[in-house]
């Protein structure tokens, strides 16, 4: 296509690229020339499609190229130019680049210089690119990142009912349930520059019966080493780009100077069969015993349950119940009515007692006891 050898100044357009304007010319060169032209012009407007311009995609989410047959460029890029393109994959870091024409590649951002999510758009959106002189910006087809908040403004959900998962970088934004009657463990993948970068974040809530226990690889979450969430908590869970923060309503294990969000009862644990061990999420609740028969609650090693420090467990055995007898396994439980003393201890019927983890290994146990 000629059009890009073309010169705003008339005089300079005599003969361009098999166009024959110059003076005296030949007239069997008229009609091949304003043929010529034509050509051109319908070329740009194919290309152009109204200003923008379009091409071929190849190469990968993180390193696009964009063919455009014909070129319309002569050497470099220019400022202002727009590009558009149809994704044929999800970019998977946070500075892809884009090379137009094999004019050189060019990295991808954001309005106002910012970095890229991860990913940031999902295979087949149309992507609108601006040059800006430096930079290609990002001006519209962000769909991955703005799932949460599109159109409908709601949140993308993503409903587990497994025992295990492990957070993706695409559950970025999104509304992540669980729901199974048995403990789930849940494996954050470590905070990074990239996939779990600065501001990176989801929301998650579990809405089953049994404890969700969220761990990170690697990184800290709210400076512990996860987070506990019995039925019906939630958390909002952000990246830093090296750890974890968590708005939550549930509980931070080993960080015991994490309070949980807004004020409420405690939750209810009932047993009703001979044994019980104490596992995570039973910090701050109640485990209530109103059955004939005795019930035995274990306080496990701290090496097997490493409750925080602070952690206390109300225990409540009900009138005309057997007893409940606390035992400890290889830690200490002190008395804690003025008397000294460790060991196992017996709840009667009609009594309350409480347990607080006063060190790694150390308990007290405060109540009516013997």
């Amino acid at each position: 296509m000629a059009v890009k050898n073309w010169s705003t100044t008339p005089a300079s357009n005599a003969l361009v690229d098999g166009i024959n304007f110059a003076e005296g010319q030949n007239p069997s060169t008229v009609n091949d020339s304003a043929r010529t032209l034509m050509a051109d012009v319908a070329e740009l407007y194919a290309l152009n499609k109204g200003g923008v311009v379009t091409g071929t995609v190849g190469g990968t989410g993180d390193a696009i190229t964009l063919a455009t047959v014909p070129n319309p460029f002569s050497a470099a890029y220019a400022t202002g130019q727009q590009f558009l393109m149809k994704a044929t994959a999800a970019n998977t870091i946070a500075a892809p680049t884009i090379n137009v024409g094999a004019l050189g590649a060019k990295t991808i951002k954001l309005p106002g210089g910012s970095a890229l999510s991860t990913p940031q758009w999902a295979i087949n959106d149309m992507l609108l690119f601006l040059y800006d002189g430096t930079d290609m910006i990002l001006v519209s087809g962000n769909s991955v990142a703005n799932a949460a908040f599109a159109t409908t403004l709601t949140l993308t959900r993503n409903t587990q009912t497994g025992t295990t998962y492990t957070v993706l970088t695409g559950d970025r934004a999104k509304y992540v349930t669980h729901n199974n009657a048995s403990a789930t463990a849940v494996t954050l993948p470590q905070a990074n520059g990239t996939t779990f970068g600065g501001g990176w974040y989801y929301w998650t809530e579990n809405i089953g019966a049994g404890t969700v226990t969220i761990t990170p690889t690697i990184s800290t979450i709210n400076l512990g080493s996860a987070i506990v969430l019995r039925q019906g908590e939630w958390a909002l869970i952000t990246s830093d780009n090296t750890n974890y923060r968590a708005l939550t309503t549930g509980r931070t294990v080993g960080n015991q100077s994490v309070r949980e969000v807004g004020t409420r009862g405690l939750p209810l644990n009932l047993q009703t069969g001979a044994t019980y061990t104490l596992a995570f999420g039973d910090e701050g609740g109640i485990i209530a015993h109103s059955g004939a028969t005795a019930l035995t609650i274990t306080i496990p090693a701290n090496g097997s349950v490493a409750f925080p420090v602070g952690t206390a467990v109300t225990i409540v055995n009900e009138p005309g119940a057997a007893n409940v007898t606390v035992s400890i396994t290889t830690d200490t439980l002190n008395r804690g009515d003025g008397t000294a003393g460790t060991g196992n201890r017996t709840v009667p019927a009609n009594s309350v007692v409480t347990l607080i983890k006063t060190a790694a290994t150390t308990w007290i146990i405060t109540g009516n006891f013997t």
